[in-house]
């Protein structure tokens, strides 16, 4: 009978095969490059990871989507409002999340929310020029001057309740 080493097949008692990696097939799975003349080649994880966006052009029904998000926010914000909403999509482009967490201009307020037709999550962006805007409007400010931003400090209790709610009106629509 001759030995088996780790890398070789090996039979479970049900018959099925299995494989045990070694370190270094582990290794180029995981994209870690054991030499470095092809360390610029990316593989594995590190290569779905690192790769190229997937391009909107490349998701035709997105721009209808985003159509109809703009129609219905356009109503829902102005029904909420009791004032004129102009909603509009300036452009559309593909980031990665990181980079995209890292763009946000603080202080800023992120909803997670769960999306049960897509069995999945999302999140909302609100900047520091929508909620003092919306914050203004609320609460019967001066309409048509530019909010004033207060920076280091925290929202309030009365901003974060008036954004919410904002939110919960805009993610019936959605």
């Amino acid at each position: 009978m001759e030995d088996k080493t780790l890398d070789e097949t090996q039979e479970d008692a049900d018959g099925t095969s299995e494989r045990v990696l070694n370190q270094d097939e582990i290794d180029n799975l995981l994209g870690f490059e054991v030499e470095e003349e092809v360390a610029d080649e990316r593989t594995g994880i590190q290569a779905i990871v690192n790769s190229a966006l997937v391009s909107y052009e490349r998701l035709p029904m997105l721009e209808i989507v985003f159509d109809r998000l703009v129609r219905l926010m356009t109503i829902s914000l102005r029904n909420f409002t009791s004032d004129n909403v102009e909603v509009s999509l300036d452009n559309v482009s593909s980031i990665r999340f990181g980079d995209y967490l890292n763009s946000i201009p603080l202080p800023a307020i992120l909803s997670v929310f769960r999306a049960k037709e897509w069995d999945n999550f999302g999140m909302f962006t609100v900047d520091s020029n929508l909620i003092y805007s919306v914050v203004d409007v609320l609460l019967g400010g001066r309409r048509g001057t530019a909010a004033m931003r207060i920076e280091g400090r925290p929202y309030t209790t009365i901003e974060l309740n008036l954004v919410q709610r904002m939110i919960e009106v805009v993610l019936q629509d959605v």
